[in-house]
């Protein structure tokens, strides 16, 4: 069990490092804006698999191609952390209280907020 944690981890930092080696030619010359925050992020989000798809998909295209797919990957990134804050939102509608909710007892005065 200890030994396929490892190994999964070693092949996540494998992808990781195989990711923004692909992604130094289009970061050094700012193609699409595309910055280091913006590799960093997608090494944090996506899983082994996703990592490795994009990675491959790369290898196969050109400098622009790439920057490209990586925009791609990017957009799809933020779709689906817009889908997630979205279903949060939708379950805070149906009754439950989120974690910046208050809920006042006992005062009919209004807050002003400074």
């Amino acid at each position: 069990m200890v030994f396929e944690e490892e190994r999964e981890k070693k092949l996540l930092r494998k992808e990781r490092t195989r990711l923004r080696t692909l992604s130094g030619a289009i970061l050094s010359q700012h193609f699409l804006d595309l910055s280091d925050d913006d590799v960093e992020g997608l090494c944090i989000s996506l899983d082994i698999e996703q990592l490795r798809n994009l990675c491959d998909k790369m290898e196969r295209k050109e400098v622009l191609g790439r920057a490209e797919l990586l925009r791609e990957a990017l957009g799809s990134d933020n779709k689906a952390k817009h889908m997630k804050h979205n279903e949060k939102k939708n379950e805070q509608q149906n009754g439950s209280m989120g974690v910046n909710d208050q809920v006042i007892f006992g005062s009919n005065e209004q807050r002003e907020n400074p």
